[in-house]
């Protein structure tokens, strides 16, 4: 399934050919990129290299830092770099909390700490000698 930035920049590669006035004959020639390479990127079934898309732009002669912008997003989403956000939460609905740390031991910041119980003392008996 295509990702919608990849939907995106195949649009904006298919406007730029379209504004250029080539075929995929033309792209290929006037290209370091196949007819067929060029078919492939322009029907989404293949993410273009970045400098095919530098090319085409190049060809067009319309600036590439919009089409590159969507190329990296594209790009990002295929290979699994983009971070998976959660959707956000309806209105009228609360998140889930988070759940509470566990307390550390010891005295809380700016608390003393609790003096130490001191332990009942044993009664010394005197060891028994044998005669």
């Amino acid at each position: 399934m295509r990702s919608p930035e990849r939907a995106r920049l195949t649009a904006t590669l298919r406007s730029l050919k379209e504004h250029a006035g080539l075929s995929l004959t033309g792209l290929g020639e006037h290209t370091s990129f196949s007819k067929s390479s060029w078919g492939r990127y322009l029907k989404g079934e293949t993410l273009p290299p970045r400098e095919a898309v530098r090319e085409l732009c190049r060809l067009a002669g319309e600036p590439e830092g919009r089409c590159l912008a969507l190329w990296e997003l594209a790009e990002s989403e295929s290979s699994g770099r983009t971070a998976r956000v959660p959707p956000p939460a309806r209105p009228g609905t609360a998140p889930e909390p988070e759940p509470a740390e566990e307390p550390e031991e010891g005295p809380a910041p700016g608390h003393p700490a609790p003096p130490r119980p001191t332990p009942p003392r044993a009664t010394a008996t005197a060891p028994a000698h044998a005669p």
